[in-house]
């Protein structure tokens, strides 16, 4: 059934079967999930190529670079290939989409920085638990614009990468409805 999902995935993102199947088991890997969810994961990848300017193959190429950072804040497969479906339907290449939501992740589950500290004093708890409890990066990205007003000069000075400013920035322009759809979307592939 593996091997049969990662060939579907293959043949319908426009890689090859050793492609398919790497980012299907780092992904299960990363997340620790059970190989029933093969299909599922597949579904979100072709929906992200679908909504997004990319292709199951600059996904399989990148995506891992990013999700055990994710996966270790609890932002789930669905929630991470909402973003970047919104990050490259924004213009961004697959590549850097990811190294911008590595870097904005990193700094929101670091409760030492800016932003972190900021989220903090809007919610009450930590990046990891809000995506624990549910919430989408759409819904912290309107939390942390709302904290400055949703001044982007302001929202930009949160951040102390600017690969991290720059993913949040570009999240934050979509804004959260538009990224929840997305969201919705995905959770609703097949």
């Amino acid at each position: 059934e593996f091997v049969s999902q990662a060939t579907k995935l293959a043949e319908g993102g426009f890689t090859d079967n050793a492609a398919a199947v790497d980012i299907l088991t780092t992904v299960i890997n990363a997340y620790g999930l059970e190989l029933d969810k093969t299909s599922q994961i597949s579904d979100y990848l072709i929906t992200t190529q679908n909504l997004g300017k990319t292709t199951v193959n600059d996904l399989a190429s990148s995506l891992g670079k990013v999700i055990p950072v994710a996966a270790a804040y609890h932002v789930e497969m669905d929630n991470l290939s909402s973003a970047m479906a919104v990050l490259t339907s924004n213009g961004l290449a697959t590549a850097e989409s990811t190294t911008y939501l590595k870097a904005m992740m990193n700094e929101l589950g670091d409760s030492g920085s800016t932003v972190s500290k900021v989220l903090a004093e809007q919610t009450g708890t930590s990046f990891s638990r809000l995506m624990e409890q549910g919430y989408s990066l759409g819904d912290v990205m309107e939390i942390l614009g709302n904290a400055v007003q949703n001044d982007k000069g302001a929202f930009n000075e949160l951040w102390s990468s600017s690969e991290a400013g720059i993913g949040a920035l570009s999240l934050l322009s979509a804004g959260s409805s538009r990224y929840n759809d997305v969201l919705r979307q995905m959770r609703e592939s097949a």
